[in-house]
């Protein structure tokens, strides 16, 4: 399994800066799924930005259509858009926008 290391803790809890996650899937599932609290307004669909990361290490493919469309209408370079990155091996990562846990809860339970 891949390991993600996130290089800007901000509010997160220490088990939660270096995590094991499952390859193929998109980075901010992924990172969800293991209880990170990344921001993802538009729930994984490349219709906003607030799951920008920022990739310092490790293998990305090229963008697909959509992520570039909107990375490229919101004027935002040197980023990815964590729901359309799909995880190829370990990374080393700045998460751009970070819920704290309370806000993740509530969001679960809303399904989001």
């Amino acid at each position: 399994m891949p390991t993600i290391k996130i290089l800007n803790v901000g509010n997160l809890r220490p088990e939660d800066r270096v995590v094991e996650v499952e390859a193929g899937k998109p980075l901010m599932w992924a990172l969800w799924e293991k209880g990170v609290p990344i921001r993802h307004n538009c729930g994984g669909n490349a219709k906003c930005t607030t799951c920008r990361v920022v990739v310092h290490e490790g293998e990305v493919p090229e963008m697909n259509p959509a992520e570039k469309e909107r990375l490229e209408a919101s004027k935002l370079r040197n980023v990815r858009l964590s729901c359309q990155l799909p995880v190829l091996g370990d990374m080393r990562i700045d998460i751009i926008n970070l819920l704290t846990y309370e806000e993740m809860d509530e969001w679960k339970a809303e399904g989001r």
